[in-house]
């Protein structure tokens, strides 16, 4: 049996960026030499967090373990002192704001997996090459940790340069879903626990709906769960113009599985003096840390009672006009 056909995070993430560049016999590859890579910060970073939060020291003051990150910096960049000043900066924000979010207990540090991929056509099996050799994924987490519920989660740290990515773009990292499927085939009986995140929208993706001053308007609304976790206990809540009212049947949800949605009932009712013309109403979704909110048009029309009204004083109106032309028109 051949070696084992090993596939990296890294391979993955070049291949999904460029598939030609891994056509090794395409003439543009040919002859190619390997190019000096510059330092890497990135590297440097996830190591010394290896550091901060290593197991044995985590109940450890911060006054003795910050001491020791800063060495692992050093060591880290060894060779490479002209980031030190860059990374020192980092390692200083860093200490200022992850003890404020880190509410779990590390478990490992930079454990490595070693798994199967499966067989596309036949899930239960592994993928082979041409020659027999089984295909394998290989990587390293940066941390596995446990927070209070004793739920386990994978926690990847990433260095970006410029401003931060869009919360989806975070949530969908494709390295981090995969270490998370990865890492529990690789420890059988282990469950990371995903993030739930919620999408509001209106039945078949409409934004938008019609009602009448003073009446109850019901609009469908659509929560979907387009993350990778149950989201439970899920609350409504919604705001409009001075004077409107905004309920919900049912006033909560309680639980909407990943990739599954719900629907629920939006009773909107404008106030009785509103104009006609469009106004804007936001719905809220929020689940234990995790919200969403979407903006409605509704189209208000002024109520036909207050249209046969003026229909009645302008005819009274007409009929005085009339009365009056015939009473002092002979005159």
């Amino acid at each position: 049996m051949d070696p084992a056909c090993v596939i990296s995070p890294a391979d993955w993430a070049s291949f999904r960026r460029c598939r030609r560049q891994w056509d090794f016999a395409a003439r543009p590859r040919r002859n190619l030499e390997p190019v000096a890579t510059g330092p890497d910060l990135d590297r440097a970073i996830r190591d010394t967090l290896a550091v901060y939060y290593f197991p044995g020291m985590w109940d450890w003051d911060r006054s003795i373990t910050q001491p020791l990150v800063v060495q692992g910096l050093v060591r880290a960049l060894a060779g490479q002192p002209e980031l030190l000043p860059v990374g020192r900066r980092l390692l200083d924000r860093y200490f200022g704001w992850a003890p404020g979010l880190d509410r779990f207990s590390p478990v490992l540090v930079e454990p490595e997996y070693d798994v199967l991929v499966p067989d596309p056509a036949e899930p239960s099996s592994g993928l082979v090459t041409a020659a027999g050799a089984a295909v394998r994924y290989r990587g390293r987490i940066d941390l596995l940790a446990v927070d209070q519920y004793d739920a386990y989660w994978i926690v990847r740290h990433r260095l970006v340069t410029g401003s931060w990515r869009p919360a989806a773009e975070v949530a969908d990292d494709t390295e981090a879903v995969t270490a998370c499927w990865a890492w529990e085939q690789f420890y059988l009986g282990m469950t990371i626990t995903g993030q739930p995140r919620l999408d509001i929208s209106g039945r078949e993706g409409l934004v938008s709906t019609r009602a009448s001053a003073g009446q109850e308007t019901t609009v469908p609304v659509v929560i979907t769960n387009i993350g990778t976790a149950p989201a439970e206990d899920i609350q409504l809540s919604g705001s409009a113009p001075s004077g409107w009212k905004i309920t919900f049947d049912p006033k909560n949800v309680d639980r909407i599985a990943p990739n599954d949605n719900k629907e629920v009932q939006a009773l909107i009712t404008p106030t009785d003096k509103a104009i006609a013309g469009d106004y804007v109403t936001t719905i809220r979704a929020a689940a234990r840390g995790e919200s969403a909110s979407t903006n409605f048009r509704v189209t208000v029309t002024t109520s036909t009672m207050w249209g046969i009204a003026g229909v009645g004083i302008i005819g009274v109106a007409l009929l005085v006009m009339v009365g009056a032309v015939a009473r002092f028109g002979r005159r």
